[in-house]
């Protein structure tokens, strides 16, 4: 094995002991550090033939950890694997089987509406209420009907 990829290979078994990377980001983080093209690609070869860079299954893992920690919608988890380098039929695949269950989405907005209600000025208008837990399920990712119908039935629980 000759020296540049010994070296691109250490490189990215170092990146890849903080965290799952996709091969997108693998390549990213190796250009970075000016490795030749040729390098990276066999690097990544190598690495994807040990299953040590498999983008199936980091986009999997990785949209079910931000929907249970950072507690975020369908459109969150599109956006963010995207920006990973994933591809269309994984991204649609992974948020699928993380949203599968037809509840998770409403029980994650019931619960983050109750928190964010703590956090809330009393003194704001019930309508202004509404506008901000709107905007911030929003912008959590979560979809427009699905945020209508969750503070539409909060309102008349209320």
């Amino acid at each position: 094995m000759e020296q540049g990829l010994r070296r691109a290979l250490a490189a990215a078994y170092r990146l890849l002991a903080r965290r799952d990377r996709s091969e997108h980001e693998l390549r990213g983080a190796l250009e970075k550090r000016e490795t030749p093209p040729d390098i990276i690609d066999a690097a990544v070869e190598y690495l994807r033939e040990r299953r040590l860079v498999d983008d199936r299954k980091f986009a999997h893992a990785r949209a079910q950890s931000l929907a249970r920690n950072k507690k975020v919608g369908p459109r969150y988890l599109r956006d963010a694997l995207k920006k990973s380098g994933i591809g269309e039929t994984l991204i649609q695949e992974a948020v699928a089987e993380t949203f599968s269950d037809p509840q998770r989405e409403r029980n994650e907005i019931r619960a983050l509406i109750e928190k964010k209600n703590k956090t809330m000025k009393k003194d704001a208008t019930p309508l202004q209420r509404k506008k901000k837990l709107f905007d911030f399920l929003l912008r959590r990712g979560f979809s427009y009907d699905a945020v209508i119908k969750a503070l539409n039935a909060r309102e008349d629980a209320e």
